[in-house]
């Protein structure tokens, strides 16, 4: 590629910049290089085919029966909308690499067809690589101040004095009419409260003594539990008014009938002087009947003047061995 057609490349890249306001790009040999080989190596087929790499940015032209450029690029820009996330758009890709305003160098191969009579491919590759996927063209404050093609860009356009703005009259304050006086109505004065009248205290009434209700008169009268015998002896006990002890002798009929009379009879003066037999406490019932009767007085202890002879009777030893005294 000759010097002429490198720099007319080169003037469609940043006129079209410079109408969105972009820096210009700039020529890189190095990627020139290789935009050179690869439009060498898609002439053997004459066919429009992207490049496997990554790195670099790539626009592809075809022409035939004239020299090639970039004005079908250029044409693309009627389907571009500024101040939009990019989105792939193939009839408008061409032209968005061209302007996107990341990109700072450029480079650019021509080659003829093989085979066919002046047909030529043109390969571009831009670094750092554009039309990225949801990325801005160019800054969207950049869009306000874009022109149409043909027009003259915002950096080369005279600077125009601004117009200045016609002053406006300035609104006369009014006077506010004067705060009728305040008028300060003197504060109430407390009026004197009455003092309370004084507390006359009474002496506390002495207590008087109450009348004890007299002792009634009571006795008890007692029930007979059903294992103590009708002809059982019983002692009353002062300090236990509720209570009264009964005495019998733990002998069978049997033994009763077998025993002599004098036998008897000291059986039975001796059950009445052994409290540690069988005894059997009875609570009574407090209920107002006559007076108790005196205590019976207690008996005389026969065995104080010795015991008397009874003889050789079997069972009368054998009564004493088993209640003893």
């Amino acid at each position: 590629m000759n010097a002429t057609r490198q720099q007319s490349l080169l003037d469609a890249h940043n006129e079209a910049r410079a109408r969105y306001g972009v820096a210009p790009l700039r020529w890189d040999d190095r990627l020139a290089a290789d935009a050179q080989r690869y439009a060498e190596e898609i002439a053997q087929t004459c066919t429009l085919r992207h490049a496997q790499q990554r790195g670099q940015g790539e626009n592809l032209a075809y022409a035939a029966g004239r020299p090639v450029n970039a004005q079908g690029w250029l044409d693309e820009e009627t389907y571009f909308e500024c101040g939009v996330p990019y989105r792939f758009e193939p009839r408008v890709g061409h032209f968005t690499q061209m302007l996107w305003a990341d990109t700072t160098h450029v480079g650019c191969g021509i080659a003829r067809c093989a085979g066919r009579n002046n047909a030529e491919m043109l390969v571009c590759r831009y670094s750092p690589p554009g039309n990225r996927i949801g990325g801005y063209v160019v800054p969207r404050a950049y869009c306000a101040q874009a022109v149409p093609p043909g027009a003259t860009p915002p950096s080369r356009r005279p600077a125009q004095p601004a117009p200045q703005p016609e002053p406006r009259p300035q609104p006369q304050p009014q006077p506010q009419p004067a705060p009728p006086p305040v008028v300060r109505r003197p504060a109430p004065q407390p009026q004197p409260r009455p003092a309370p009248p004084p507390v006359v205290r009474r002496p506390a009434p002495s207590p008087q003594p109450q009348p004890r209700p007299a002792p009634q008169a009571t006795t008890v009268q007692y029930r007979r539990p059903q294992n103590v015998p009708a002809d059982a002896l019983y002692v009353d006990d002062p300090s236990t008014p509720d209570v009264r002890t009964y005495f019998w002798p733990a002998l069978t009929q049997d033994d009763v009938a077998r025993l002599s009379a004098d036998d008897r009879r000291i059986l039975t003066q001796r059950v009445r002087m052994a409290p540690e037999w069988n005894s059997a406490q009875v609570q009574g019932e407090r209920v107002p009947v006559r007076p108790r009767p005196a205590m019976p007085q207690p008996v005389r202890n026969p065995f104080a003047t010795g015991v008397p002879d009874m003889g050789d009777s079997d069972l009368f030893f054998r009564f004493l061995q088993s209640y003893p005294y």
